[in-house]
């Protein structure tokens, strides 16, 4: 788990499928969800939110950042559902 950009975060879960990382990715989506940061005290609205992509190897990929490359569309896809 580590900071990948900006606003971004990449975890690498070994071992792990497609299935298994949208599950991952969900629990994470959760938990923070859930967290009271007394945001509404300090005079701001609503709560935490997050937006997670998730992509699997696939034997066919050449290069690494290939797996970057469709998790970061998938979370470019996670953000625009959400408006």
């Amino acid at each position: 788990l580590g900071r990948y950009g900006g606003d971004e975060f990449i975890a690498v879960l070994p071992g792990t499928g497609a299935e298994g990382a949208l599950e991952a990715g969900e629990r994470l989506r959760k938990a923070v969800a859930s967290l009271d940061l007394g945001l509404s005290r300090l005079g701001f609205g609503g709560q935490v939110a997050i937006s997670v992509g998730a992509s699997s190897f696939d034997r066919g990929m050449r290069e690494p950042v290939e797996l970057v490359r469709l998790a970061d569309l998938d979370l470019y896809r996670a953000k625009a559902a959400l408006g």
